[in-house]
């Protein structure tokens, strides 16, 4: 996974040549969401390889979260340096950067199969049935993300609405989906992290500096945290819950030959 996340670093870092310029004078299709996402696949990398092993679900939604993202951007990003710079001022390395998108949409998708797998390892999945509740809330709250992010956010050019969803889905919507439906599919810890992860990587939305322009990106960040707020709610511990893990806390523990009572 970490090696992922160099590979799209470097992916996404290479800037284009030949006066190419994008909206007010930027250099790269890519905005401030992408340099997030790539921290914060970095940060989970590191998180699996060096912090304790109850870290590791954590570090894995994370990077889930950003993997999944990444490859939706890398997707889009394929076309997009095509079209951004115009007819006066196309990238002369376009093929270059072009290729490299593809190169990050792979990274994105490998890092998310890394993830679920460690998950997986780690044992995450199990007792699915009896967090039905969780599972319940996790998958109206997918299926209400793809459809409404798409809608919420909006479109510039009315001849390009259909294009815009479909890069709006992309980039946001079905990964937003992915990550809290296996959160609430693992755990209570995972979920939580799948809830932090989807506020967190919402926030650039409220800078409307965006690779495909929307007429309401703010409405993007309010439904991410509205799925999110539903997914942590779920996840939180119910009384009955809690006071059957006072019960075991509270149980004697087994007496073992030799001790003061066998004596």
């Amino acid at each position: 996974m970490l090696a992922c996340a160099l590979v799209a670093v470097g992916a996404a870092a290479v800037p284009p040549t030949g006066g190419y310029s994008y909206g007010f004078h930027d250099r790269s299709v890519y905005d401030v969401s992408t340099v997030f996402l790539l921290s914060l696949l970095l940060v989970g990398g590191v998180t699996l390889l060096f912090a304790d092993r109850a870290a590791h679900r954590v570090g894995a939604v994370l990077g889930l979260a950003a993997g999944g993202q990444l490859a939706g951007t890398g997707v889009v990003a394929f076309r997009r340096w095509h079209t951004s710079g115009g007819f006066t001022s196309a990238a002369s390395n376009e093929a270059l950067l072009r290729s490299l998108s593809v190169v990050l949409a792979v990274a994105g998708v490998t890092a998310g199969l890394v993830c679920v797998s460690v998950l997986h390892r780690d044992g995450a999945f199990r007792g699915i049935g009896r967090r039905r509740g969780m599972v319940i809330a996790g998958s109206i709250a997918a299926i209400g993300i793809v459809i409404a992010v798409p809608l919420a956010m909006g479109h510039v050019y009315g001849g390009e609405r259909l294009m815009q969803a479909g890069a709006h889905a992309l980039m946001y919507g079905v990964p937003w989906a992915v990550v809290l439906l296996v959160g609430a599919l693992a755990d209570r810890i995972s979920a939580m992290a799948a809830a932090l992860a989807v506020v967190a990587s919402a926030f650039p939305l409220l800078d409307e500096v965006l690779m495909i322009p929307a007429s309401r990106p703010s409405a993007g960040f309010v439904v991410a945290a509205i799925a999110a707020c539903v997914v942590a709610i779920a996840a939180l511990p119910t009384p009955h819950s809690r006071a059957r893990v006072q019960t075991r806390s509270q149980r004697p523990a087994p007496r073992r030959p030799g001790d003061h009572h066998d004596r």
